[in-house]
């Protein structure tokens, strides 16, 4: 039997590097994930994302550039399996259109309900604003 597959948004990955509430949580995923007794999927937008926070804790003062470098190298050995973000889009546009919300959050809700999966956030407002209509969108 195949490891179930969950899809996980930059809020829960961007865990995995930076002290930040629920990061157990967070790391439990990231070793399940590495045991193979889950398989993660994002879309590809995922690696924009967390870079592009890591790169705002640099010009913040709060982490030094080493240690974003190499928080983005861990990224990219552990990375949750990529699906590309345009083969998401259509489903996507429908969801934010409808729901009110980011169109980059929406990626990922469409991406779980095309694997008929759970998507797991740390990103409250979101879970707050789409678990009613997506009760598979859970959160960390």
């Amino acid at each position: 039997m195949p490891p179930p597959r969950t899809v996980v948004d930059a809020s829960v990955v961007v865990k995995w590097f930076l002290p930040e509430p629920s990061r157990q949580a967070a790391l439990r995923l990231l070793r399940h994930y590495q045991e193979e007794s889950i398989k993660l999927l994002a879309p590809a937008l995922l690696v924009l994302e967390v870079t592009n926070v890591l790169c705002k804790r640099v010009r913040r003062g709060e982490m030094p550039a080493a240690k974003a470098d190499e928080a983005y190298r861990l990224l990219k050995i552990n990375a949750p399996i990529l699906v590309d973000d345009q083969e998401l889009m259509d489903e996507a546009l429908t969801l934010a259109l409808a729901s009110g919300q980011p169109i980059y959050d929406c990626l990922y809700l469409a991406l779980a309900l095309r694997q008929g999966c759970e998507m797991i956030t740390a990103d409250g407002k979101f879970h707050a604003a789409v678990t009613a209509a997506f009760p598979n969108v859970l959160p960390l």
